[in-house]
């Protein structure tokens, strides 16, 4: 059917929908602070990240810091 096909999202929209959410949450975790301190390190957030949504550190790391081709 013609309004089925229309509204299938293009595999780069989710793509682009999983950088942000994953770029969201790194917002998320880095901006959090207890006793005038950042809460968790970067790496504990790339791991955190990485278990998350079932991708490498490396990854996670490219993604957050806009190392990737979309």
């Amino acid at each position: 059917c013609f309004m089925e096909e229309n509204t299938k999202r293009k595999p780069k929209d989710t793509t682009i929908d999983l950088y942000r959410a994953i770029r969201e949450d790194f917002k998320e975790y880095s901006d959090k602070k207890e006793f005038g301190v950042t809460k968790y390190s970067n790496a504990w957030i790339m791991h955190k990240l990485a278990s998350k949504y079932y991708k490498s550190p490396i990854t996670i790391e490219n993604i957050v810091f806009h190392r990737t081709a979309v």
